[in-house]
C-alpha cells in the first residue's frame, strides 16, 4: 500500500478497482480544492503517482462515491450546495481536461448536503443533508435519493434532531 502524503485538509475518499484490475483511491483535500485519485498497489519499481482529477471548480467536497460500472465520481459540495458528477479517466489515457466530463446533477432546495452513497446497479444515489432551522432550534437533517442523472429526486428521511451540545458523546 502506498500512503497519500501531504495532504491538508482531507475531507472525502472512496476506493475503485478498474477495467485493468488496477486499485485506485479518489480523495478530496478541501485546502487545496482538489480531487486527486491515486494507485494503491503499484507494480515493483513503479512510483505511484497521484493524478489531480479536478482542481479549483469545487468548494467544500463533504462526501464521494465512485461508481465502479460507468467510471464515474460524485460528490456533494457544501460551498455551492450541489450533488457533482465526473468521469473518471481510464487508467490507458492521459489525465487532462479532454478526459473529464463535469455536471451538476441537483442544485436548489440543498442545504449542507454531506455523505453519498450509489446504488450503480438500480441506479440510484443516496445523500444526506443537514440544514440549520433559524425559527426553531436545532438541526433538521434528511436522506434524499434521485437517480443517478440527478433526475426523480425525492425525500427519503426526514427529521428535527437537537443540538447535543451539552452532552459529551
Amino acid at each position: 500500500m502506498v500512503p497519500i502524503e501531504n495532504l491538508q485538509i482531507p475531507r472525502a475518499m472512496d476506493y475503485y478497482k478498474d477495467e485493468d484490475g488496477l486499485d485506485w483511491v479518489v480523495y478530496s483535500d478541501i485546502s487545496t480544492y482538489e480531487m486527486s485519485r491515486r494507485r494503491l498497489l503499484p507494480e515493483i519499481g513503479v512510483e505511484a503517482t497521484t493524478e489531480v482529477l479536478i482542481n479549483s471548480t469545487f468548494h467544500d467536497v463533504e462526501g464521494l462515491a465512485v461508481d465502479w460500472i460507468s467510471f464515474n465520481v460524485y460528490w456533494t459540495d457544501d460551498g455551492y450546495e450541489t450533488v457533482n458528477l465526473a468521469r473518471l479517466p481510464r487508467a490507458t489515457l492521459v489525465a487532462s481536461d479532454d478526459n473529464y466530463m463535469r455536471k451538476v446533477l441537483v442544485r436548489g432546495n440543498l442545504s449542507h448536503p454531506r455523505a453519498i452513497a450509489l446504488d450503480p446497479i438500480e441506479g440510484m444515489m443516496y445523500w444526506t443533508q443537514w440544514q440549520m432551522a433559524r425559527s426553531h432550534p436545532g438541526y433538521h437533517g434528511s436522506i434524499e435519493m434521485a437517480w443517478m442523472d440527478g433526475s426523480h429526486r425525492s425525500t427519503l428521511v426526514s427529521s428535527k434532531l437537537k443540538q447535543l451540545l451539552k452532552s459529551p458523546l
